[in-house]
């Protein structure tokens, strides 16, 4: 009777202990590719490492409803990158808060010497730009010659794509640009 009390507390007891055990999360290992000149100990991977919580896509955001070739990403952006911005772009897609919204006219130069214009179907601006790289959320600024200053969040970049987010309010914009031919 004892030996028959005694298993039965033994078998609370481990039935107790392992429903009180932790669940292990799952760790995901991201392999980096290698940047051109680094060796393969100069750097510790977690800092180049991408977010994860990156923002889902914009639905229709890529022509023709296509997604971003893989590797077209300039992500995350570096100095080197802001060489892609030095063109004219063509705006392609626009959004608010992840809903395509009707194609408006705009064109956006962006020239080495730290200046830009835009024109759109209401008219035209100029003034300076600067971007900031530092940090995981690179920035393009535009100060037009008159008026208030616009911060945009680059998104991607590279030489054949710009995406750009704001914000107004409370309404997430998203605009990307093509080269224009």
């Amino acid at each position: 009777m004892k030996a028959r009390i005694f298993w039965i507390i033994v078998s609370i007891l481990i039935l107790g202990l392992s429903a009180c055990q932790s669940k292990t999360e799952e760790t995901q290992t991201v392999i980096l590719p290698m940047i051109e000149g680094q060796g393969e100990n100069d750097a510790d991977p977690a800092e180049d490492a991408y977010p994860l919580d990156e923002p889902e896509p914009v639905e229709g955001a890529y022509p023709l409803g296509e997604n971003p070739p893989s590797g077209a990403s300039a992500y995350p952006i570096v100095e080197e990158n802001l060489q892609f911005l030095i063109q004219t772009w063509m705006l392609a897609n626009y959004a608010e808060n992840g809903v395509v919204q009707e194609l408006q006219e705009k064109s956006l130069t962006i020239n080495a010497d730290g200046s830009y214009e835009m024109s759109t179907s209401e008219g035209q601006m100029s003034g300076e730009w600067r971007s900031q790289v530092d940090g995981t959320n690179p920035t393009l600024t535009l100060n037009p010659d008159n008026g208030e200053a616009l911060t945009y969040d680059i998104i991607d970049l590279n030489e054949t794509l710009l995406n750009l987010r704001s914000w107004r309010e409370d309404v997430q914009i998203d605009e990307l640009f093509l080269p224009a031919e």
